[in-house]
């Protein structure tokens, strides 16, 4: 690979195009060149360059991110144009928009190809902000574009070049800083650089693959083994043991299991015949309860009967009271007729007088109109007139405006015209003025970038020498901090140590009194005691409750009797209250009867008293009236006969009273006895169930060694005494079981005291080792610091002195720029943009007097004629007006000034009023009358109704009152009893019905018991207490459990054993396996594994550096043959020296001096060079790096030395700014500045 020309533009000092041709004369024709100028011309820039276009970065810049740079502008704008310190489009001038670099260069496989790098800001702008930069590779050859993306153009430049970037700088190009990293670094750093650039990171991997898949292996090996052992198999006697135990087990669980099926079988049938004889009494007791209901609703039967009778009478009674209802409302509907007749008549009357008027109105209001008419034709000529005048009037009113406006818009600008003029011309005479005195500011102007470089340049330098100082002495009080506190956490240590000791001695302790305490045995004690007292709290409450529920069932039999005698005593005076209630209802008809006849009488008198001669009568329609005087005297007899009304009602209200309270009294007492035999059921129930559940706690407590007996015979205070015996040796469990718990505790305890003293303990022992790493590290620190304050002062100093020449001008400008360097660096481009500023508005100030002089002659012209214009319209404007004053005064003296369209619109809304009264009013008229005939035929209609419907209930009453007296009854009970809520009735005819029903199925139930009881004790004949069944089949049961138990126990013991030996067998083989391929792991582990892989990585380096240090002794014997470099005694990585003038003295590689330390870098240099391009024929070599430390003898060594490697087919260019380098090298390429931080670019040749 062979570089072989470099263009750029608008590279930092690098301003315009330049090209570098390193095939053409005089470059292509010699091996080494020299590129010299300056500090700061632009040499390192020229490298950049070159690396941008095949890598996009460079040696200095290689890094990413970092602080946004800019002015205090720029970093108060909003875009933020800014750029970080670490971007490469940094390295573009300045002021630019664009800026790019191109590279050719000739790959291994003789094709020439050309990499473009370029960046550039959006719109073409210098104020944009930057794009992305692009990048484009070319085939020059074949003219073909390889790769669209950027890193598919990286790819295929680094695949042409056969080098990435790290060995491109340690093969190609050896930047500046980086010469002498190599062998001035530490073991770590030049393991990391000889990983970098040989690319030896795979043996570290391999290393820790290694090392990992022993340890991985190793423990799979362990737990294999741990898990065999954990096994725990059987001996072969104890399996023999246990399968005899398990035949004899066998054998009685099948024994115990026919006894078991027997024992059950007769308990089965003890307890169905127990069902059956319960279900039995159950039924019988069924029969009598509804025997005793039954008789308990005989008053219910008898009062439906009673409403029975009442029933035929229903349909007449009803007919009757529809009929009367009926003549009561016709009466009322007559009346209202007769007083309807009359009030449409008045309305009729007075509908006639309101149209007549109406029909006069409307005539005076059309005689009206007729007389006016003259008036409006001649007010309606005078409005045409009007109208024309004001639209005259109007259109000059908008054209004076117009001129008006145009007169003053021409003013406005003769004005403006005058005030441009004399202001522009003021701040003409002020610039020049401004000018004339800051002339001193132009020079700064003209080198503005190369101060502004400066600048920065001097204030990093500034700011990194006050940092390491603080770093320095932030150290220094860290490393005394550190000293004291690392004491005191030894310390701490100790005695946390000791601690530890005491508290797990004491734990010891508490453990051995533990052991002697069974806690488990104390637990099943106080369970067993718990369920004994538990037991006996059961029996004793069961028994309690049902002596009680007996006691309640003797108190509920008195209470029964009671209820009884007061049923039967209601039931006598509901006897006699019903026929003292017949006698009473007899005697309330007949005066009912008489009452109403009298009352017809009376009603027929006072319709006569009210008749007239010659109208017709309602009820006949006679007109003829006779008797319309005669009054016969029927109040008094009716008011005697409503007395004796009134008391036979209350006599009967009173007995009904009295037997509603019978009735009552009767119904509580039979509901009282339902509700005591309901009760008593319940309670027998309770007792039943009891009984039925005792025998389940005579079980219980049999198999926790307590006698209860039957329940009958059994006696609470036996039972109490067992109870207070079980509670006390439950006390006395509780107490040992406090103990033992309280110990349990303590333990805890102590065990938590022993893990948070144990933590601690670890806690401290990671400090100290933290404070010791800690403090080697600060020392490490501190002597570094050290080294680069001195370096940073020493490039401050350099800095600082170009400054001065400068910024004279300033003399304080050190002290403003470790203040604020943003602030000195605006006021000083603010100086400078505002000197360029005030030449640039000079100029334009010229120009705009020059045009205003021009302007002012036609601004005037116009001026003038829109002022003739505005006094030609004021003319015709007053004109138009005065014309239209005159034809309004003719038309206001006409009809007063009012709208002709006004008077006819209030005129004919009149005549249309009056019109639409007229017609409302005659059709009211008809209305009134129509209505009148139609009220007078329903009058006649409703009469003759009334008379038809009379006739109807008289027949009705006659039918009612027959039928009545046929069922022996008065009106008055027929009504109560028909008044009767049917719901009613229903439901106590449903309830009568559903009692027969019942008591017929409980009969029926009982004799099904008897007969299946019978049937099943002929069928199932045992002998034998249920009780003493019951204890053996207990007895048995445990056995059977016991010994299945015990059987399954053997079986999983062996069949855990079996699964335990499949196990233990695979295991065996698994570990077979490992074992062979553990060892190979292991030997391989031994040789090479190490967990951070730097084992093996370290042996491969160090045969790499075996063979780098070959190479470089080879150029070391030409450039330096006293010395030879070699690797420390026992190291891997380390580095000495060998004088060979000293009788092969070894030296430490900080021994050298300056220019030995060069000459021993470039050695190396070489070396790495060749060694990187090991796969790739490099032909050339770029070394920045400063020839200033060798002498005149030295240098021309070193340049006889680069000469040879001309003859391998290198080209070799040196950057120095050293003069006799530059001399003693024919060909050059000279960085010339030219002012304003700009360069130019020169090829000389001696």
């Amino acid at each position: 690979m062979k570089i072989l020309a470099i263009r750029a533009e608008n590279l930092a000092s690098l301003c315009g195009p330049i090209e570098i041709d390193l095939e053409a004369a005089p470059l292509g024709t010699t091996g080494v060149f020299a590129i010299v100028g300056p500090t700061g011309a632009g040499k390192s820039t020229l490298l950049d360059a070159m690396c941008l276009a095949l890598f996009d970065k460079t040696p200095r810049l290689a890094s990413r991110g970092g602080p946004l740079i800019g002015t205090q502008l720029e970093a108060a704008d909003t875009t933020d144009r800014r750029l970080s310190s670490n971007d490469v489009r940094g390295l573009i001038r300045r002021g630019q928009w664009i800026g790019w670099a191109e590279v050719d260069f000739r790959a291994e496989n003789g094709s020439r190809y050309r990499a473009r790098w370029e960046a550039r800001r959006a719109r073409n702008a210098t104020t944009g902000r930057w794009q992305a930069q692009t990048m484009s590779f070319l085939d020059v050859s074949s003219g073909r574009r390889i790769g669209d993306k950027k890193t598919e153009v990286l790819a295929a430049i680094e695949e042409r070049l056969g080098l990435d970037f790290d060995q491109f700088q340690r093969s190609v190009l050896l930047a500046q800083g980086d010469f002498a990293s190599f062998l001035k670094a530490g073991p770590t750093e030049r393991s990391e650089l000889l990983e970098k650039v040989t690319k030896t990171a795979i043996y570290g991997d391999i290393s820790v693959e290694v090392y990992k898949s022993h340890r991985e292996l190793a423990g799979i090996y362990t737990d294999l083994v741990r898990q065999r052992d954990q096994l725990g198999l059987l001996a072969d006697g104890e399996k023999e043991t246990l399968n005899a135990q398990l035949s004899e087990i066998s054998a009685r669980i099948f024994t115990a299991k026919g006894e078991l099926d027997r024992l059950r079988t007769t308990i089965s049938i003890l307890e169905q015949r127990t069902r059956l004889r319960q279900q039995e009494e159950a039924a019988n007791e069924r029969v009598l309860h509804m025997g005793r209901i039954w008789e308990s609703h005989e008053g219910d039967r008898q009062w439906l009967d009673q409403l029975a009778i009442a029933e035929p009478a229903r349909e007449w009674v009803v007919r009757v009271d529809t009929l009367n209802k009926r003549m009561i409302a016709d009466e009322q509907h007559i009346t209202a007729l007769t007083a309807e007749v009359t009030k449409t008549k008045a309305e009729a009357e007075a509908t006639r007088l309101i149209v007549e008027n109406a029909t006069r109105h409307r005539d005076r209001i059309r005689d009206t109109l007729a007389a006016l008419q003259p008036q409006l034709d001649e007010a309606r000529r005078l409005d045409q007139q009007v109208m024309l005048a004001q639209e005259t009037t109007a259109q000059a009113s908008r054209e004076l405006t117009n001129a008006t406006l145009q007169e003053e818009q021409a003013h406005e600008q003769v004005r403006n015209l005058e005030v441009q003029w004399s202001e522009t011309n003021k701040l003409a005479e002020e610039i020049t003025s401004l000018l004339t005195k800051n002339a001193a500011i132009r020079p700064l102007f003209l080198e503005w970038d190369r101060v502004e470089l400066l600048l920065r340049t001097w204030t990093r330098w500034n700011q990194t020498y006050k940092d390491i100082t603080k770093q320095y002495e932030l150290l220094l009080a860290k490393e005394e901090r550190l000293l004291p506190m690392l004491t005191v956490a030894q310390n701490e240590c100790h005695n946390t140590t000791a601690q530890l000791h005491a508290v797990i001695q004491t734990l010891v302790e508490v453990q051995n009194r533990a052991t002697a305490i069974p806690l488990s045995t104390i637990l099943a004690n106080r369970k067993q005691a718990e369920d004994r007292r538990n037991v006996l709290d059961g029996a004793l409450a069961q028994l309690e409750a049902r002596l009680g529920y007996l006691a309640k069932i003797d108190e509920l039999t008195l209470k029964f009797q009671q209820h009884q005698h007061t049923a039967d005593m209601a039931q006598a005076t509901q006897t006699t209250v019903l026929e003292a209630l017949k006698t009473c209802r007899t005697q309330l008809d007949e005066a009912g009867r008489a009452n109403n006849t009298a009352r017809a009488a009376l009603r027929l008198v006072e319709q006569r008293s009210v008749l007239v001669n010659g109208e017709p009568c309602p009820l006949c329609g006679s007109l003829s009236h006779p008797w319309a005087d005669s009054a016969p005297p029927l109040s008094s007899l009716i008011e005697e006969l409503s007395e004796r009304v009134r008391l036979l009602e209350s006599n009967r209200e009173k007995l009904q009273q009295q037997l509603a309270n019978g009735i009552a009294n009767h119904n509580a007492a039979t509901a009282e006895q339902q509700r005591i035999v309901a009760e008593q059921d319940r309670l027998r129930q309770q007792v039943t169930t009891i009984e039925k559940h005792w025998e389940t706690w005579v079980i219980d407590a049999y198999r926790l060694g307590l006698i209860l007996g039957t329940i009958v015979e059994a006696d609470p205070k036996p039972l109490e005494n067992q109870r207070k015996t079980a509670v006390d040796a439950l006390s006395q469990l509780e107490t040992e079981v406090k103990a033992a718990l309280a110990l349990n505790d303590e333990i805890a305890e102590k065990t938590r005291t022993r893990d948070t003293i144990r933590a601690g303990l670890e806690h401290k022992l990671q400090q100290v080792r933290e404070l010791e790493d800690e403090l080697r590290q600060v020392v490490t620190t501190k002597e570094t610091f050290e080294a680069r304050k001195k370096q940073t002062l020493t490039e401050l100093e350099e800095s600082e002195a170009p400054l001065r020449t400068y910024l004279e001008m300033f003399p304080t400008w050190q002290s403003h720029a470790e203040k604020n360097l943003a602030g000195l660096m605006t006021t000083l481009q603010s100086r400078v943009q505002n000197y360029a500023n005030l030449e640039a508005k000079q100029r334009e100030l010229t120009t705009l007097l020059a045009e205003v002089a021009s302007r002012k002659v036609p601004v005037y012209d116009a001026w003038e004629r829109a002022k003739q214009q505005v006094a030609k319209r004021q003319r015709e404007y007053h004109a138009a007006a005065a014309a239209e004053i005159e034809t309004k005064a003719a038309r206001t003296m006409l009809l007063g000034g009012e709208s002709t369209n006004v008077i006819l619109e209030k005129i004919q809304g009149d005549i249309d009023e009056a019109e639409t009264a007229l017609v409302v009013a005659a059709t009211a008229l008809a209305d009134k009358n129509e209505q009148a005939a139609a009220v007078a035929g329903r009058l006649a209609q409703a009469t003759a109704a009334l008379l038809t419907l009379r006739d109807e209930q008289i027949t009705a009453t006659k039918q009612r009152d027959d039928l009545v007296y046929s069922l022996g009854l008065d009106l008055q009970e027929i009504d109560r009893r028909l008044s009767i809520d049917p719901t009613q009735k229903r439901e106590v005819t449903a309830r009568i019905e559903n009692l027969a029903n019942e008591w017929t199925l409980a009969q029926q139930l009982r004799d099904e018991k008897i007969a299946e009881r019978t049937q099943f004790e002929q069928s199932h004949p045992v002998e034998g207490d249920r009780i003493d069944v019951t204890t053996r089949l207990h007895e048995v049961e445990n056995d059977y459990h016991t010994m299945v138990e015990r059987r399954s126990e053997i079986n999983a013991i062996l069949t855990q054993d079996a699964t335990k030996l499949q196990q233990a067998l695979r295991l065996t083989d698994q570990l077979k396996k490992i074992q062979a391929e553990l060892e190979i792991l292991a030997e391989l582990n031994e040789v090479v594994g190490s967990a951070d892989g730097k084992k093996f990585r370290t042996f491969a380096q160090s045969l790499t550096l075996d063979s780098l240090l070959s190479a470089a002794n080879l150029h070391l014997r030409d450039l330096a043959p006293r010395y030879r470099l070699e690797r420390v005694w026992g190291q891997d990585l380390d580095l000495q020296v060998r004088d060979q003038e000293m009788g092969d003295d070894v030296r430490a590689i900080q021994s050298l001096s300056g220019g030995e330390t060069f000459l021993a870098s470039l050695a190396l240099a070489l070396a790495l060079s060749s060694m990187t391009s090991s796969n790739t024929r490099i032909e050339s070599l770029f070394i920045d790096e400063g020839f200033g430390t060798l002498d005149g003898e030295t240098l021309e060594v070193v340049l006889h030395t680069l000469d040879s490697l001309q003859a391998t087919g290198r080209q070799i260019g040196i950057i120095s700014h050293v003069a006799t380098l530059a001399e003693r090298i024919g060909t050059r390429i000279e960085i010339v500045p030219t002012g304003g931080g700009r360069s130019r670019l020169q090829i000389r040749q001696r």
